[in-house]
């Protein structure tokens, strides 16, 4: 038979690991909402690389 202290041991640890899972969960929407706000800034400057790529190869190297 299982003691009333090894359950309660044993929930604490899967507490305890529940807690660290949700902590993972948190950081990983962090990085997903870094992510996102670097997709946008590469949106925003994308016209400016196309147009400055269409000046170097209307013209000499020397400008770029």
């Amino acid at each position: 038979m299982i003691s009333n202290s090894s359950l309660t041991d044993e929930m604490i640890v899967l507490r305890e690991k529940l807690d660290m899972l949700e902590k993972e969960r948190f950081e990983m929407h962090e990085i997903g909402e870094v992510i996102e706000e670097i997709i946008d800034d590469i949106d925003c400057i994308m016209p400016f690389l196309l147009w400055y790529e269409s000046q170097c190869k209307d013209s000499s190297l020397d400008k770029c």
